[in-house]
């Protein structure tokens, strides 16, 4: 079975809790977001995506939200 985006995120950043911290949240925040029927909220995708220095993208943090504003620059209210 392939290994949880957050998981991955959270080896990266040394645990859930540190992830946490840095993101402002707790560790059951975080671990909450493992639970297959729940998404990463979008305003924290980013922010994890810097931390792992883009090993965990957005893309598969939240398959919900079209990411492509952040790759191509664009502003989506523009669109």
């Amino acid at each position: 079975m392939k290994e949880h985006p957050i998981d991955v995120a959270a080896s990266i950043v040394g645990s859930k809790a540190a992830l946490g911290r840095a993101l402002g949240v707790t560790k059951s925040a975080v671990d909450q977001w493992t639970d297959e029927d729940r998404k990463v909220p979008a305003k924290h995708c980013p922010a994890i995506e810097r931390l792992t220095d883009g090993k965990v993208r957005c893309e598969d943090l939240n398959s919900e939200v079209d990411w492509s504003y952040l790759r191509h620059g664009t502003d989506p209210v523009s669109v």
